[in-house]
Formats: structure tokens, C-alpha cells, sequence
């Protein structure tokens, strides 16, 4: 389970986060330190690799990167809702390594980045697996809890990735729409009806 250290919980992001179009780095918000506010940065590769949740020992890139991730609030809030859901989501048998689904272009992402919202994003995904979707539809309308941890994931999401679109190459959306924290975007966002 990702937790927050005491470092982590009394940092502080009283602004979005900001890019540099001329650095790969993250700046998502300050932590205090001796009374201090110091800037945190997060390469845009490790933002990517942490955004997939990495749980091997032997992806010891991958954990570098989360332990990066997690030094950061507002980064870590979201990995943290990403993990919360995929636990409730194991419980109803959903997996996001079988689900099948198809990533749409680039363009929707871009758009979702840039505020854009509703049917001009439906080509953003197909998913094959109508029944997993619907289960979980039906769950989001009929359980109040779930429905709350899928609106707190998706506040997160946006306002992360928002910033992150600002920064990221077409390959690092490509590369980050793998992930299990873009996937599990996708996939809430479709049953809250961010795409209707």
C-alpha cells in the first residue's frame, strides 16, 4: 500500500503544478522543510513509470520513480486514489492486465488536457468488455462510498495531468496512456460520464 510519510502529509501545494518546456521536470507544489518551502520536481519519466503503480522488486526503476512520485502531495494523491480503486475493483473481479479495451488517438487526450469535456471525447477508448464496464456502472450508481472514491480520483487525475499535458511530448502521452493510473482513468471517467 503507497502511504504518506509525515513529510509528505504536511506538504504544501497552495498553486497548480507547473512544466518548463524546456526542462522534463514536474514541479508539483513544496514541502516544508525547517520552516522553509522547498520546490519539488519530478522528471516527466518518472511521473510516467510511478503512474504504473510499480510493485516488483525487481522493477527497480520503476520503484525509484514512485519513491520520487510520492514526495510530491499532489502526485501522491492521486497515485494513492489510482491504488484505492484498483483494490475495489479487484473485489469485483475487475483486472486492469485483462481487460481489453483500445486507446483512441493522442488528440483526445490533448483535448481532455485542454478542459475539453463530453461526446467530443468518446473516441478516447473502446473497451470490449461491456459486462466489466457495466458492473462497474452499476456499481457506481448504486454504491454512495465508491461513487465518492471515483470523484476523488477523478479531481486528482485532472488537475495533474491537466499540467502534465502542458509539458509532455505526443510520446510521453503516449507512453503515460498505458499506464494503470491513465487506464483507470478511463475507465471511471466512462462510467461517471465524463465522455457522454
Amino acid at each position: 500500500e503507497i502511504n504518506e510519510s509525515s513529510d509528505q502529509k504536511a506538504a504544501i501545494s497552495k498553486s497548480k503544478p507547473t512544466f518548463k518546456n524546456d526542462e522534463p521536470t514536474l514541479p508539483f507544489g513544496a514541502k516544508e522543510s525547517d520552516g522553509e518551502k522547498q520546490n519539488l520536481s519530478i522528471s516527466i519519466s518518472d511521473f510516467v513509470k510511478a503512474a504504473d503503480l510499480p510493485n516488483g522488486a525487481d522493477d527497480k526503476q520503476g520503484l525509484a520513480a514512485l519513491r520520487k512520485a510520492l514526495e510530491d502531495r499532489d502526485v501522491a494523491k492521486l497515485l494513492n486514489a489510482t491504488q484505492d480503486t484498483l483494490q475495489i475493483l479487484s473485489k469485483e473481479g475487475v483486472y486492469l492486465d485483462s481487460l481489453d479495451f483500445e486507446l483512441g488517438e493522442l488528440k483526445f487526450w490533448r483535448d481532455f488536457g485542454k478542459g475539453k469535456r463530453g461526446k467530443s471525447l468518446s473516441g478516447i477508448v473502446q473497451f470490449s468488455d461491456y459486462e466489466v464496464i457495466e458492473k462497474i456502472n452499476v456499481r457506481f450508481r448504486t454504491d454512495t462510498m465508491f461513487k465518492d472514491v471515483v470523484h476523488h480520483f477523478l479531481r486528482q487525475f485532472d488537475g495533474v495531468f491537466t499540467e502534465f499535458n502542458k509539458n509532455a511530448s505526443d510520446n510521453d502521452i503516449a507512453a503515460f496512456s498505458n499506464t494503470r493510473t491513465a487506464v483507470t482513468f478511463l475507465i471511471l471517467a466512462s462510467v461517471a460520464g465524463t465522455f457522454d
